[in-house]
């Protein structure tokens, strides 16, 4: 029986139609060299709509470093990651991108190189200004809005508000009159390209917060006094994996202690054990709303769930957005809203608490 190089391919195409589609792959890839890091486990990441990071994928890599991940292609642009140990390697994908991510260990977060499409080059970029420039300059700040306002409503523009550098601080601080302007700028250009992506509404709600508190919260020393500054609102995850709104606890009419903290510090115990003498010397007329800023969530979840009152997780995806709302620069940090729901104080001697939180009772 005879068969024409037509029907061979043919056939072959029906074999592989399942895997391939004939060469047509609705799928993303990306690739590339790891050096350093023989034997090493390199962990592919998705992030899930929570904001919490899970494996997608996993290789040993050998001595040559080579590796290569394929997935199907996400229904709207997305930021994926590469992780060996504490270090990751952040790429963005839209539909069937191919990206090739070269990377040095260890600290891989520090020593990577993107490329194989636009926002990959768009993301390097920004990465290479950052590595060279080294500190948050003007010059920086400039030539990085520059490139981000070629393309606001991009998944790298997304990327870039939320970038921090070297040391934790943000790229684009919320707080600053400046930057807020460019949050404003990539907001609205979601609003109206993307208006279905779950980015938009965080972007929206963050230009929104940060307007509102661009009045700092009062500082008092004895007597507190009413202030018109509204508070900006959270919106994080409780130890149930819900949404929980600061803005919820404080609908209920009762003052509301404000409390960010780290359950792992030496502080801790003492600082809970304060917070609880609060609530039950004052029969429970008083909210507590916790923000843990605790880098291993799992150690977050163990002591927040033995807690009486709400307590949230403010993870690495989240970042420093609210510290910078309420101008956190060390823990604990402690701010009183009243009745109303005006943010009244912020207060720095812990000492002080109990009879402060008495006073607008």
């Amino acid at each position: 029986m005879k068969f024409s190089l037509k029907t061979l391919a043919a056939a072959g195409c029906a074999a592989l139609l399942a895997l391939s589609s004939c060469g047509i792959k609705n799928q993303w890839e990306v690739n590339g060299v790891i050096t350093n890091a023989d034997n090493e486990l390199l962990i592919l990441e998705g992030m899930a709509p929570n904001g919490n990071w899970y494996t997608m994928d996993t290789l040993r890599l050998d001595a040559g470093g080579s590796y290569a991940f394929a997935e199907e292609a996400p229904t709207r642009p997305e930021i994926y990651r590469l992780t060996i140990g504490n270090s990751s390697a952040y790429f963005p994908i839209d539909s069937i991108d191919k990206v090739t991510v070269n990377a040095s260990a260890p600290g891989i977060d520090r020593n990577y190189e993107l490329s194989g499409s636009q926002q990959a080059e768009m993301m390097q970029n920004v990465n290479a200004m950052i590595a060279e420039q080294g500190a948050n300059t003007d010059t920086l700040k400039r030539k990085i809005s520059e490139l981000l306002l070629t393309d606001p409503a991009s998944i790298t523009a997304y990327y870039i508000i939320n970038k921090q550098l070297p040391g934790g601080a943000p790229l684009f601080n919320p707080a600053n009159k400046q930057d807020l302007r460019i949050i404003g700028a990539v907001a609205n250009a979601y609003t109206r390209e993307r208006p279905g992506d779950p980015r938009t509404n965080y972007l929206t709600k963050l230009y929104i917060s940060a307007q509102r508190a661009m009045r700092p919260p009062r500082e008092i020393g004895g007597d507190i006094e009413a202030s018109e500054v509204q508070y900006p609102d959270i919106v994080l995850l409780d130890e149930n994996g819900k949404e929980a709104k600061l803005s919820e606890t404080v609908g209920n009419g009762k003052p509301t202690i404000v409390n960010f903290t780290t359950y792992s510090a030496e502080f801790a115990p003492a600082l809970n054990v304060l917070l609880n003498k609060i609530v039950e010397d004052t029969n429970g007329a008083v909210n507590v709303y916790q923000v843990g800023l605790d880098g291993d969530e799992f150690s977050w979840l163990k002591s927040a769930s033995n807690l009486p009152w709400v307590t949230v997780y403010n993870s690495p995806k989240v970042g420093a957005t609210y510290l910078m709302l309420y101008n956190v620069g060390t823990i604990p940090a402690t701010f009183l809203i009243d009745r109303n729901g005006d943010l009244v104080a912020r207060i720095d001697d812990l000492s002080q608490l109990e009879a402060n939180v008495k006073k607008l009772l």
